[in-house]
């Protein structure tokens, strides 16, 4: 199963939004999807927290959607592999 850290992907975020805002939209996401802090994410729950994040109608909604759209394309071709 593929798995992405907190750090790498506010780190993705950050390269478009910056790193405080990147964090903040990232933190935020967790708290409404009601889970704790977490350091690593499988494929499902970063998807689940982007698709959060992508609702904002700003640059770092526009940054969600297409590292989702990242997301979803790397996890496919893991999956078309084995």
């Amino acid at each position: 199963m593929s798995v992405l850290s907190l750090k790498s992907l506010v780190d993705q975020m950050a390269e478009t939004v910056g790193d405080a805002i990147a964090r903040q939209a990232v933190d935020t996401a967790i708290k409404q999807l009601g889970w704790q802090k977490r350091e690593e994410f499988d494929q499902a729950q970063t998807v689940q927290v982007l698709t959060i994040i992508a609702k904002q109608e700003d640059v770092t909604g526009i940054a969600a959607r297409l590292l989702r759209i990242r997301a979803e394309v790397a996890f496919e071709k893991l999956t078309t592999r084995k």
